[in-house]
C-alpha cells in the first residue's frame, strides 16, 4: 500500500529546491557535510572500461561474495514507441557475473507504485552495494523518487554499504539533477521541477559526465552561478571519484573538473580546477589535499600551469590513441582507392608520419617500414619491418619471423597484389612528400617494376588521417593551450619585462627556458613584434609586420605582439597576444588602442559565427570580410589547421590583400582543386589581424594581431581558452 505522506514529503522537497535550498537535509555538524557518514560512493563519468574502478567498487562492498543490486532503469522505462521496456535480469547482471560476483540481482520497475511496496525492496534491504547503470537520469527519478526504494537506497549507505554508478548513474548521486530534462541531454538545467532533484547521496553537489568526449567542461558554470552553494563535479569518461566522507580520490584514465564558487579566479581562467588520477580533494575545505604524484598540492597563485602527463604516461595514452587511429584506416584506404600504404622511417631522419602511424617511440633502424593493406574481406592488415625488434611494435603490427625480413616486403606484395601503393610523394606539404629519393629507389628495387607502376601519392590519404581529431585528444590539447597561455602571460608581464632594459632576445630566451621547465618544446622560434608611436612599421612581402631584432630594447609606450606555440603529446598550439607598456603617468592603455583590439574581437566574432561544418572556406572568408567591409574595419585572415603539426593539414581560411607587385585581374586557375570544406571537430589557429588608426598616436595605424586555438562545433568555432579582450599591461 502506498503511504499517504510520501507525495507531500516529495512536494516539500521540490519546493525547498525551488527556493534554492540545496541538499535533502543538513548533515549533522559532527558528520560529513557532503559525502555519506558511512559507506562509500563510486561516481564514474561514463564509457567505463577501467577494470580497477569496477574492482574498487566490489572491494568497497566487501568483495565478490557481498550482495549486489544492479539498477538498469536509466536505460529507459519506455521504448520509442511508448511501450514498457523490459530488462532481462540475465543480461543486466552478466557483466557483473563475469567480474566474479556470486550474489547479484537486478532491481527495476517503471511503476512508482511498485517501487513503494515491501515486496519490491526486500532484496534491497539486504544489499551491501547498489550500482546504477547509464542512460537518462530522469528515468530513475520517475521510478523511485519519494518511494520506499529511495529510502532503502540511502539505508544501504547508512549501514556502511556502497553505491556506485556511471554516466546517468553518476549524475543521480548528486544533489541537483544535471541534464534531467526529458527533452534531451543538451539541456543542462531541466525546466520541469520534478527533474531538478537527484538522490543526494553526495549532498550539495551537481554532477556531470562525459565532459571530455562531449566537450562539457564549461557546462556546469551556469549551474554554479545560479546555485553557488553547490560544488560542481565534471567527470571524464573512464574516470571516477571514490567518495568517503567529505573527501574523494580520482581514479581512471582522464580528468575531473571541480567547479568551486568560493575559489578566486583570474579573468582569463576557467572557473574550475582540473584533477588527475590519484589526486585527493577535500570538499568541505574546498582544497586539493594530495596530488596523485605523491607530492604536496601546489600552492601557486591562480593561473598556475595545468597538470601535464609525464613522458611515460604520454606514451601510454598515445598508444591508446594509435589503436583508435588504426581503426580509421580501412575506410580511409577505400575512400582514397589505396590498396597498400607504406611509410618509411630512416635512421636519424625520421619521417614526420611515423609517430602517428606507429607507437610513438624512438626508431633507429637503417630503414623501418610500416605497411597498411586493404585485404578485402580479411579487413585491414598491418605489417612492420624494423631494424631492431620492439615488443610494442608487435602489439600493433605483424612482423616477419626471425630471418624472414629480407623477403617479407616482396612476399606481402605478391600475397595481396594491391592495385595501388600509396607513398609520401607528390604532396604540397612536407608531411605529404616525406619519402626520400633513396627510400623510393629501395622500395622500387625490392618490389619490382610491376609494383612501381602502382605507386601513387598518399597526400590525400595522409591529410584525411591527420586532420581527423580524436575525442580523446581534446582534454590533453586543452591542457596544452592552457600551458601556452600560462607562459605567454608571464612573458608579457613585469615578471620578465622591465621597460627600458629588457631586450626582445631576453624574452625569447626566457620562453625557451620556461618551456623546458614544463617539459615542453616550442615548435617554432618565439617571435616578438614592436609598434611605436611615430616609428614606421617595417613589413614583409606578405604584408605582415617584421619580427623585432633580438637586440631591440622594449620601451615605454610600445605595443608588443607575441607569437608562441608548444608541442605536447604529438599536438601543437599556436598563440598570439598583445601587450602595452605604460608610459610614465599612465594607468591604462589609450582608448584608441582598446578600440583597435575591439576591432580584432569583432573580426573573431564574425569568423566564428559564419563558420559551419562542411562549409567552403572561400564562403567563410568572403562572408567574414564582407561584414568587416560593412563595418569599415581593415582586416586580414590567415587561419590554419592545428593538430599533429603546428601548420597542420586541412582547411585553411585566408583573406588578405594581394602582395605588392601582384597583377590585378588575374583569373583563378581553372585546374585548381575546389576549395576545401570545414571539418566538424577540427582544430584551427584562428589567426588574423585588423589595422586601426589610433588618435592618441596622431592617426598612426596600429595592427592588433590575434591567434587562438579553436575547435569546430555545429554552431561554429569555439575557443579552447577565453580570447583576449583587453591588452596585457606592463607597468
Amino acid at each position: 500500500m502506498t503511504r499517504k505522506t510520501r507525495p507531500a514529503a516529495l512536494a516539500a522537497l521540490l519546493l525547498s529546491w525551488t527556493f534554492g535550498l540545496a541538499g535533502q537535509a543538513a548533515a549533522p555538524s559532527t558528520g560529513p557535510e557532503y559525502g555519506p557518514a558511512k559507506g562509500a560512493l563510486v561516481i564514474a563519468g561514463g564509457a567505463l572500461k577501467d577494470p580497477s574502478i569496477y574492482q574498487k567498487f566490489i572491494d568497497l562492498a566487501g568483495g565478490p561474495s557481498a550482495r549486489f543490486i544492479i539498477v538498469p532503469t536509466a536505460g529507459g522505462n519506455r521504448t520509442e514507441k511508448g511501450e514498457i521496456r523490459v530488462f532481462k535480469e540475465e543480461a543486466v547482471i552478466a557483466p557483473w557475473v563475469a567480474r566474479g560476483l556470486k550474489n547479484v540481482k537486478m532491481l527495476h520497475t517503471h511503476d512508482k507504485r511498485a517501487a513503494d511496496t515491501e515486496e519490491f525492496v526486500k532484496d534491497l534491504r539486504l544489499a551491501d552495494a547498489v550500482w546504477f547503470d547509464g542512460g537518462r537520469q530522469w528515468n530513475i527519478v520517475d521510478s523511485y523518487a519519494g518511494t520506499r526504494t529511495y529510502d532503502e537506497f540511502h539505508k544501504v549507505l547508512e549501514r556502511g554499504g556502497t553505491i556506485g554508478g556511471s554516466s546517468a548513474g553518476a549524475t543521480i548521486q548528486g544533489d541537483f539533477l544535471v541534464r534531467g530534462a526529458v527533452a534531451g541531454p543538451s539541456i543542462v538545467m531541466a525546466p520541469e521541477p520534478e527533474h531538478q532533484k537527484a538522490f543526494c547521496f553526495l549532498r550539495k553537489s551537481a554532477i556531470d559526465q562525459h565532459v571530455n568526449t562531449r566537450n562539457r567542461w564549461d557546462d556546469l558554470i551556469p549551474v554554479i552561478q545560479k546555485m553557488p552553494e553547490l560544488l560542481g563535479i565534471g567527470l571524464s569518461e573512464d574516470t571516477a571519484i571514490i567518495v568517503q566522507g567529505d573527501r574523494f580520490e580520482v581514479m581512471g584514465r582522464w580528468k575531473v573538473a571541480v567547479h568551486d564558487h568560493t575559489r578566486p579566479y583570474q579573468p582569463w581562467e576557467k572557473p574550475y580546477l582540473v584533477l588527475s588520477a590519484g589526486d585527493v580533494y577535500d570538499m568541505r575545505a574546498r582544497r586539493v589535499e594530495k596530488l596523485g604524484t605523491g607530492a604536496s598540492p601546489r600552492t601557486a597563485a591562480p593561473g598556475a600551469p595545468p597538470a601535464l602527463l609525464t613522458r611515460a604516461e604520454q606514451i601510454r595514452v598515445r598508444e591508446g590513441w594509435l589503436a583508435k587511429r588504426h581503426e580509421m584506416l580501412l575506410p580511409l584506404l577505400r575512400k582514397h582507392g589505396v590498396g597498400m600504404w607504406v611509410v618509411v622511417n630512416e635512421e636519424f631522419h625520421d619521417d614526420p608520419l611515423t609517430e602517428f602511424v606507429a607507437p610513438p617511440r624512438p626508431y633507429c633502424g637503417n630503414r623501418d617500414l610500416f605497411l597498411f593493406v586493404d585485404a578485402g574481406e580479411a579487413g585491414l592488415k598491418k605489417f612492420a619491418l624494423t631494424g631492431y625488434s620492439e615488443e610494442t611494435v608487435e602489439r600493433f603490427f605483424e612482423v616477419p619471423p626471425p630471418g624472414g625480413s629480407a623477403k617479407a616486403l616482396g612476399e606481402w606484395f605478391d600475397r595481396f597484389k594491391p592495385p595501388t601503393i600509396a607513398l609520401g610523394v607528390g604532396g604540397r606539404r612536407g608531411v605529404t612528400r616525406s619519402l626520400t629519393y633513396d627510400s623510393y629507389k629501395y622500395l622500387a628495387g625490392e618490389l619490382g617494376p610491376e609494383a612501381e607502376k602502382r605507386f601513387v601519392s598518399a597526400a590525400a590519404l595522409i591529410e584525411d588521417y591527420l586532420d581527423t581529431r580524436l575525442p580523446e585528444e581534446f582534454e590533453p590539447y586543452a591542457a596544452l593551450v592552457q600551458a601556452t597561455e600560462f607562459l605567454a602571460r608571464r612573458a608579457l608581464s613585469n615578471e620578465v619585462i622591465t621597460p627600458g632594459r629588457t631586450t626582445v632576445g631576453e624574452v625569447r630566451r626566457w620562453l625557451f627556458s620556461q618551456s623546458g621547465a614544463l617539459d615542453l618544446d616550442p615548435w617554432f622560434q618565439p617571435d616578438l613584434r614592436l609598434q611605436r608611436r611615430g616609428a614606421a612599421d617595417e613589413k614583409t612581402g606578405r604584408g605582415f609586420l617584421q619580427v623585432a631584432k633580438e637586440a631591440m630594447v622594449i620601451e615605454r609606450g610600445d605595443v608588443i605582439h607575441l607569437d608562441f606555440g608548444l608541442t605536447y603529446m604529438g599536438l601543437n598550439s599556436d598563440w598570439q597576444k598583445m601587450a602595452y607598456v605604460l608610459r610614465e603617468g599612465e594607468t591604462d592603455a589609450p582608448a584608441g588602442l582598446k578600440r583597435a583590439l575591439a576591432n580584432t574581437n569583432a573580426l573573431q566574432d564574425a569568423l566564428a559565427r559564419v563558420s559551419r561544418p562542411d562549409k567552403s572556406v572561400v564562403e567563410v572568408a568572403d562572408e567574414t570580410m564582407a561584414e568587416m567591409k560593412a563595418k569599415g574595419i581593415t582586416a586580414m585572415i590567415y587561419s590554419h589547421p592545428l593538430g599533429n603539426q603546428g601548420h597542420a593539414l586541412g582547411a585553411s581560411i585566408n583573406a588578405r590583400p594581394s602582395p605588392p607587385g601582384a597583377k590585378p585581374g588575374v583569373k583563378p586557375d581553372p585546374n585548381a582543386p575546389p576549395p576545401k570544406r570545414l571539418r566538424l571537430g577540427s582544430y584551427l589557429a584562428m589567426e588574423l589581424n585588423t589595422s586601426t588608426p589610433v588618435p592618441e598616436w596622431g592617426g598612426q595605424a596600429v595592427t592588433m594581431m590575434a591567434e587562438d586555438p579553436v575547435h569546430l562545433t555545429p554552431d561554429g568555432w569555439k575557443f579552447f581558452r577565453p580570447r583576449q579582450e583587453a591588452l596585457y599591461i606592463i607597468k
